[in-house]
């Protein structure tokens, strides 16, 4: 057992560089009485874990809430996490250093409603994740930052809610839920 017990643990993620369960970092939202956090557990050096709270949901107007069960951090192939969250009434998508629990990028969509299941496209160029607008559609986007503007591409536009979407390694196809 790798957590804490108590509370509910959801949608953990391995960090790069995992080896056996001794060296494994990894995160996940832990939910209980006092709110949801965005936890971090790794190895110390000398043995043990050192488990620490990056995010407190409900805190700050940055991170209000989580859509807890229909959301899940992703991590990208060198560290760094995405999650969705509640900020300022209306959904964001926010990239976090690990190491120093700063907000690298912090993205909002004035025309969603909802954003969740964020999935990194390699080379931390781009997040692939779900998204429902004003007329209640669920569909999939990119979001990415070419010389740090941010472009948003919609990939899905149907009847049907596109959910849980992941990247192939070479990030030539996102498979999802529909």
């Amino acid at each position: 057992r790798l957590t804490p017990r108590g509370d509910f643990h959801l949608g953990p993620r391995a960090m790069p560089g995992g080896g056996p369960d001794s060296t494994l970092a990894f995160c996940w939202f832990e939910a209980g009485e006092s709110g949801v956090d965005l936890m971090l557990s790794e190895s110390r050096s000398h043995g043990g874990r050192r488990i620490r709270r990056l995010l407190h949901g409900g805190q700050s107007p940055v991170f209000e809430s989580f859509h807890l069960f229909q959301n899940r951090p992703a991590v990208s192939a060198t560290g760094k996490i995405a999650v969705t969250a509640k900020n300022g009434g209306r959904d964001a998508l926010t990239v976090l250093d690990p190491a120093t629990g700063r907000r690298l990028r912090s993205i909002q969509v004035p025309t969603l409603v909802t954003m969740h299941d964020p999935a990194w496209m390699p080379g931390d160029s781009a997040i692939v994740f779900s998204g429902q607008d004003y007329s209640g559609r669920t569909d999939l986007y990119r979001a990415r930052w070419p010389g740090g503007r941010t472009l948003l591409e919609r990939l899905t536009r149907d009847d049907f809610d596109d959910l849980e979407p992941d990247v192939s390694a070479d990030g030539r196809w996102v498979v999802f839920a529909s």
